[in-house]
């Protein structure tokens, strides 16, 4: 019985000795069952990855107001003028008096933000609302794929990503609600835009600390101005814009109030507000869930209702948006060392 005891405390100072190696590789098992990482602790940001998930559902229930709003008959660029003239006069005051700097970078952010919102509205007009929102759900898998072009190296889970995407996309667009339109086309506009755009604020923000919210402002004021020539081409220079007066119709107004100052001023702000906090992968994988909120909108607001195939296009494209997030050398580092904490484990049990 000694010898036993002899033989067990043996054994548990060699298990100390190896869990204290493992402890300054980042890793200690306590009590042979858990595996606790001696890491920096960091603030909490649950309150701003919540205030994200308000944005993605905002952003999704957009794509069903605009869908809406197309039925009123009044021509796409002049609603797109008016929602962001309403987005741009609510964020102006935040605007104010910060400097040319925050302006010409919030221009050119608007310039890619303009490209996706155009597109979007377009599309918007002959496809469904619900699959719009997937195919704009891509911006998660067209990021590190342009970072790729600029040079950055592409790991293997985002070209499966790419491959899962396009045929998500296809499933889609070819088995939707009504089968491959030129909107769906028109709709691949949105991830392009919105991608580069996303980069570009990352970019800034690196030189503009804290400006975030003015940042969205001069974003705003960009697609408004773009926005307004657009509608004066489209309507010979405001001459041919029809009969306006249905705007004034209490649904269709409370569709363009929403879109204007809903979904797309109070959302900007939200985010901004919340960007400063969250890393950029979290925010890509919470903004993967918009497609879900939007056609959960779409189907209550509009009737919309995808085909099975349809369903399964929009699930492969999440799977791709997730699948983007993947850190292979992370795996590849912790997997072992979960196998050797399994060994201390079991040696401190006998």
């Amino acid at each position: 019985m000694v010898g036993g005891k002899k033989k067990s405390s043996t054994t548990s100072t060699s298990s100390t000795a190896l869990l204290e190696k493992e402890g300054s590789e980042g890793v200690v098992v306590a009590g042979g069952a858990e595996l606790v990482g001696e890491e920096e602790e960091k603030p909490d940001n649950s309150i701003y990855k919540a205030m994200l998930r308000v944005v993605a559902l905002l952003w999704g229930s957009n794509f069903g107001a605009l869908k809406y709003l197309d039925t009123c008959g009044v021509d796409v660029s002049l609603l797109t003028a008016m929602r962001f003239a309403l987005a741009s006069g609510a964020l102006l005051p935040f605007l104010w008096g910060k400097g040319m700097p925050v302006f010409k970078a919030g221009l050119e952010v608007g310039l890619w933000v303009t490209l996706g919102y155009i597109t979007q509205a377009i599309g918007l007009e002959t496809t469904e609302a619900s699959k719009s929102a997937f195919i704009c759900s891509l911006t998660v898998v067209v990021v590190p794929l342009i970072q790729g072009l600029l040079g950055k190296e592409i790991p293997p889970t985002t070209w499966a990503a790419c491959a899962l995407a396009v045929f998500g996309v296809g499933l889609l667009t070819l088995q939707g609600a009504t089968g491959p339109v030129i909107g769906d086309l028109w709709s691949l506009g949105q991830p392009l835009g919105f991608g580069i755009a996303f980069m570009r604020i990352e970019h800034y923000m690196k030189q503009l600390p804290g400006k975030a919210i003015p940042l969205a402002a001069a974003q705003m004021v960009s697609v408004f101005g773009i926005s307004a020539v657009w509608a004066g081409l489209t309507t010979q220079g405001f001459t041919n814009t029809g009969d306006l007066s249905i705007l004034f119709d209490t649904p269709h107004f409370l569709s363009l109030l929403y879109t204007g100052l809903i979904s797309s001023a109070l959302a900007v702000v939200i985010e901004s507000a919340a960007l400063e906090h969250v890393s950029s992968e979290e925010t890509s994988v919470i903004f993967s869930t918009e497609p879900l909120f939007a056609a959960a909108t779409s189907a209550i607001v509009l009737g919309e209702r995808l085909k099975p195939t349809g369903m399964l296009g929009g699930l492969a494209i999440l799977s791709a948006c997730l699948l983007t997030q993947v850190d292979v050398t992370a795996l590849a580092t912790v997997l072992p060392m979960l196998g050797k904490a399994a060994d201390v484990s079991e040696q401190v049990n006998e």
